[in-house]
This record gives C-alpha cells, sequence and structure tokens, in this order.
C-alpha cells in the first residue's frame, strides 16, 4: 500500500493542494489530512489507498518498492 511518504511527496511534486487530490481521488480531505500525517502504512482501507495511487498514477506519478516516488515526463515537462 502507498505510505502517506510517498502521498506527500507525490501531492509535493505535481503541486496539488489536498483538496486536488481528494476530489480527484473521490475521497474526503480528511482522509488525505489523515494519510499524510504518517510516513508509514496509514489507517486508511486498500481501497482509499488504491484509488490514491491511481490518481497520482494517472498524473505520472510512479512509486517504487522503497520510499520514494518517480515523476514520468509528460506533455507539459520538458
Amino acid at each position: 500500500m502507498i505510505t502517506g511518504c510517498q502521498i506527500r511527496e507525490a501531492r509535493r511534486r505535481l503541486n496539488w493542494t489536498v483538496r486536488q487530490l481528494a476530489t480527484g481521488a473521490n475521497v474526503p480531505e480528511e482522509i488525505i489530512v489523515q494519510a499524510e500525517g504518517v510516513d508509514s502504512t496509514p489507517s486508511i482501507t486498500l481501497q482509499q489507498g488504491g484509488v490514491i495511487r491511481q490518481t497520482f498514477e494517472r498524473a505520472g506519478v510512479r512509486f517504487g518498492n522503497g520510499a520514494g516516488v518517480l515523476m514520468l515526463a509528460t506533455k507539459d515537462q520538458p
């Protein structure tokens, strides 16, 4: 499952607000805040973690096996 640290970092790289991520993932803002409140696996459902991850992946973010995140080049990036 995605970690709180990965959620914070991916959101930072995309320059998204909590509201933007919550809207894109169709989850309450409180879920994002709760998930970002820990560095490890957050106390959210697998479904919530999955839709958050999918939202980031649609935006060009990829998650490795470690704690980091990778950005894929998009049309808007050089």
